[in-house]
């Protein structure tokens, strides 16, 4: 059973600047990952580590928003409205890691990605 990965333009981007690097540089853990992972595999956990970090970024914006000196009440309501957000990106970043996961054991179990 075939399944496909829909990779929005951003999650393409750094799956692509990441395997480059990696491409570049061939150390023991790349080589092993690879291994483990498959090519698609890898990208997906490239798609992972996009929104991991994006959600961490609106994390830590949650945290600062409310502090900010202002005599606004709305900024309490501004950082939930943030950290809602930043743990849809976190579950995201979840969803694909799974994903990457799964594709991993296809990969070791068949040898291919299909």
């Amino acid at each position: 059973m075939r399944h496909r990965h829909h990779f929005i333009a951003p999650e393409r981007w750094s799956a692509s600047m990441l395997l480059k690097s990696q491409a570049k540089r061939r150390t023991p853990t790349v080589i092993r990952l690879e291994g483990q992972y498959g090519d698609h595999g890898l990208r997906l956990i490239a798609a992972g580590f996009f929104w991991a970090t994006a959600g961490t970024a609106v994390g830590v914006a949650s945290l600062v928003v409310p502090q900010l000196p202002s005599s606004r009440r709305s900024e309490p309501v501004a950082g939930w409205i943030l950290l809602g957000i930043s743990l849809t990106l976190l579950a995201l970043a979840v969803v694909r890691f799974r994903q990457a996961t799964l594709e991993g054991r296809r990969f070791v179990r068949t040898g291919r990605t299909d």
